[in-house]
């Protein structure tokens, strides 16, 4: 028998935006190789859900993958990692 497995991503980031209900907004920042070999900084900003609404503005908080939500959010919230 084959069981389902999913494979969830966990990220990290900060939240740049809490003015939406249950929805939280956080900038991911990370590294990538340019062509000539220097470290490029990228950002990305994801909607994470958050049905308590624990997190606040500037907390760094971790979240993963699951169901898409909506149109934009995909990710639910695990915890808040520090203030």
């Amino acid at each position: 028998m084959t069981e389902n497995t999913q494979i969830t991503r966990r990220i990290i980031g900060k939240v740049v935006s809490d003015k939406m209900e249950k929805t939280r907004t956080i900038l991911i920042t990370y590294f990538k190789k340019g062509p000539t070999g220097k470290k490029k900084k990228l950002t990305t900003k994801l909607l994470i859900d958050d049905q308590q609404s624990v997190s606040k503005l500037n907390q760094l908080v971790e979240a993963e993958s699951c169901r898409p939500i909506s149109k934009r959010k995909a990710y639910r919230l695990l915890k808040v990692i520090e203030s």
